[in-house]
């Protein structure tokens, strides 16, 4: 995929208008933009602006719609990341000529869809920016973009071959597919259809007629749909269908659970008491249970995989940045890289 087509999404518009500006009140007709500094790496700065324009990229605000401060605070560790990769890129003396003409190359193709430099000037002017302020920008995103790269080893180094760091053997697939099995695993499950006649109160002539509607539907007098349009009160669904039963599933009756689940597709079973109704049930599909090939999950196995060890590369990379450079406030600044990534099982990570 061209990095240009990557990213696009970050690119576009490549300079929004500022935030509104808030006028002094003790001096009258004059205004000043309040900049809060958020963080510093080396020499790049964050402020707030910068992270209220990231907000809206990330969450595809309408224009001049406001990100929340929830927003706002929640891409604070994409952006400090992004600091980060960008000095990773500057401190390990990268090919600066390679980034020039990837610039270089995407400013063309936005000269060409204008029409003309002078028109994508007067684009980018309408919406409060210039040729350079793109260049800056789209700098920004193609270094942290390369160095994450090269880290991942998708990207060749200064001419050497692409590092291959994100193999997967075919031993460590298998063993996560026999260590995680119950994910891949599926219990014994069936459905049929449902005739149900309710009892009657005092003498109850409801089990005599189950019967006959039984005798009807086994010597072929009527299907067991017809028997269910004539004469069931079970039409929550269609002709009676019953909806799939498993061992696991809750909320349903135990005497249908073990009908179901306990006999072949095309039973009739007898008469079965549900308390306030005699019920007649046909099993139609048997799914039996089991473990899924290993052959159908490898590969969703070995994309779990590649994306622990990309996750486990980046925070790696990140790791030795940070301890290179200049970082306030660190505290802050640390906690915010623990966080992006912090393991969604709840269990601990080594601090970077």
């Amino acid at each position: 995929m061209l990095l240009s087509t990557l990213l696009l999404s970050l690119a576009a518009p490549a300079v929004a208008p500022a935030p509104p500006q808030v006028q002094d009140p003790g001096e009258p007709g004059k205004l000043e933009v309040h900049l809060r500094l958020r963080a510093i790496v080396n020499d790049q700065v964050l402020t707030d602006e910068d992270l209220y324009w990231m907000a809206q990229r990330r969450f595809n605000l309408a224009p001049g719609q406001r990100p929340t401060e929830e927003q706002v605070d929640s891409v604070f560790p994409l952006a400090v990341s992004d600091m980060l990769l960008r000095e990773g890129w500057r401190l390990s003396g990268r090919d600066e000529t390679m980034l020039n003409r990837i610039i270089q190359k995407e400013l063309d193709a936005r000269i060409e869809a204008a029409g003309s430099l002078a028109a994508l000037s007067a684009e980018m002017a309408a919406g409060g920016g210039t040729i350079e302020d793109f260049k800056r920008f789209y700098r920004r995103m193609v270094v942290g973009y390369l160095f994450r790269s090269i880290e991942t080893g998708q990207q060749p180094e200064k001419g050497k071959a692409v590092k291959v760091v994100m193999f997967v053997p075919p031993r460590e697939i298998r063993d996560y597919f026999d260590n995680n099995q119950g994910f891949y695993s599926t219990a014994r499950r069936a459905k049929g259809r449902i005739l149900m006649v309710p009892k009657a109160d005092g003498q109850d002539p409801s089990r005599a007629r189950i019967e006959e509607i039984r005798l009807e539907i086994t010597s072929g007098t009527k299907t067991f749909v017809e028997g269910v349009q004539a004469y069931s009160d079970f039409k929550k669904s269609l002709d009676g269908a019953s909806g799939w039963y498993s061992a696991n599933m809750t909320g349903k009756a135990q005497v249908l659970k073990d009908f179901f689940l306990g006999n072949p597709a095309g039973t009739l079973s007898e008469p079965l008491d549900l308390g306030r109704d005699w019920a007649l049930c046909l099993v139609e599909t048997v799914e039996e249970g089991g473990v899924t090939p290993f052959e159908e999950v490898q590969e969703e196995i070995r994309k779990i995989l590649l994306d622990q060890r990309y996750q486990e590369t980046l925070k790696q990379a990140l790791a030795r940045t940070r301890k290179r450079c200049y970082v306030w406030p660190a505290e802050e600044v640390d906690q915010a890289l623990a966080l992006l990534f912090a393991d969604p099982s709840g269990e601990e990570e080594e601090d970077l």
